[in-house]
């Protein structure tokens, strides 16, 4: 498992020796921060911290070599600059979405409507693949609250109003379906999880 820890701004691996979980290694930003591990994800041997306080946020990407793991260098969203990039993070394989939920645009609605970044691996390093925005942007929405990826899917959780589905066909993006709280106030979308279908 992985784990980060705020506001001390520590990554914590542990591995299992079969017997139990031994504490394998510990990152720390390379400058102060309160919230580097603010969220993380793992998946094989790749790994992801951020820490949406450095800068207008950050992602940094770690892949084991051996026994260590080795930091690869940051995501660079390099499409639209984002804020609070880092909000949320998940991968899967080749591909990871990061959250940056208080990134706003100079349209209506766009004031902290939020927005997510899906990021792919490729032989000379990670690239981005998609900005993910909301087809009709909300103010205060928050999207990329929290986000997961599931092959062509990705789900993209608010700080309340609901959630948005998106799907890859091939290597383009675009909004699926918008599945609006069915309460007001509910909190629907502060957390989401995707397997596939479900």
């Amino acid at each position: 498992p992985l784990f980060g820890t705020a506001p001390e701004g520590r990554a914590y691996i542990y591995e299992s020796t079969g017997l139990s979980w031994q504490e394998q290694a510990i990152f720390a930003p390379s400058a102060t921060s309160s919230l580097f591990g603010f969220d993380v994800a793992v998946s094989g041997n790749t790994i992801v911290i951020t820490d949406p306080w450095d800068g207008m946020g950050t992602a940094t990407i770690l892949e084991r070599s051996g026994p260590a793991w080795v930091p690869t260098g940051p995501l660079v969203a390099a499409s639209y600059p984002p804020f609070f990039f880092g909000s949320s993070v998940a991968i899967e394989g080749d591909r990871v979405i990061v959250g940056a939920n208080m990134t706003s645009f100079a349209t209506p609605g766009g004031g902290d409507a939020g927005a997510a970044y899906i990021f792919r691996r490729e032989p000379s390093g990670w690239t981005e693949e998609a900005l993910l925005l909301a087809d009709s942007p909300v103010t205060d929405q928050n999207l990329g609250w929290d986000v997961d990826i599931s092959g062509e899917w990705a789900v993209v959780g608010t700080r309340g109003d609901g959630v948005y589905l998106f799907y890859r066909d091939v290597l383009v993006w675009s909004e699926f379906q918008y599945i609006p709280a069915p309460v007001i106030l509910t909190g629907a979308g502060v957390a989401v999880a995707l397997d596939s279908q479900h």
